[in-house]
């Protein structure tokens, strides 16, 4: 069905950069855009972002700020 929407209106299929989610298993894919229920015209370009997994933020509460800043900044998510 997907191959024949595709092809019917001449969609471009992108991989997007991924997206981390707390509910969609890694590897599935977690958002498109547009958005389900949306209306495109023909050719218009369709992205899928796979789902990186969770994303466990730091505790950086009662650290100095340089210090929380520098492991906010090394943190996968940037």
């Amino acid at each position: 069905m997907v191959k024949k929407l595709k092809d019917d209106y001449q969609l471009t299929i992108k991989a997007g950069d991924g997206v981390y989610s707390s509910v969609v298993e890694k590897g599935k894919l977690a958002e498109q855009s547009p958005v389900a229920g949306a209306t495109v015209k023909k050719g218009a370009e369709i992205t899928l972002n796979k789902s990186l997994g969770k994303l466990t933020m730091p505790n950086v509460v009662g650290t100095a700020y340089d210090t929380a800043s520098s492991k906010l900044a090394a943190a996968p998510y940037k």
